[in-house]
């Protein structure tokens, strides 16, 4: 049975349909892909320098805060 999120028509499928057509959350996901393709590119490589390594980590942690806002975008939508 598909989720309610996922039916057209539903009263949950309103406020997806409005999130993807927000600029702002449009622009977060975006963000959001190209970080993790930077961060599939660092995890492929055998090893990395330590300034690789760092940015693998700001990577990390700048990935996760799109990610939070784009949660408190998709929460603010639901209300």
């Amino acid at each position: 049975m598909a989720n309610t999120h996922d039916v057209p028509g539903s009263s949950a499928a309103a406020p997806a349909a409005r999130l993807q057509i927000d600029p702002a959350y449009q622009e977060l996901t975006r963000e959001h892909n190209l970080l993790k393709e930077r961060l599939r590119a660092f995890a492929a490589m055998v090893h990395l320098t330590d300034a690789q390594h760092q940015e693998e980590l700001t990577l990390k942690k700048k990935k996760l805060a799109i990610k939070d806002r784009i949660a408190a975008l998709s929460a603010a939508q639901q209300r």
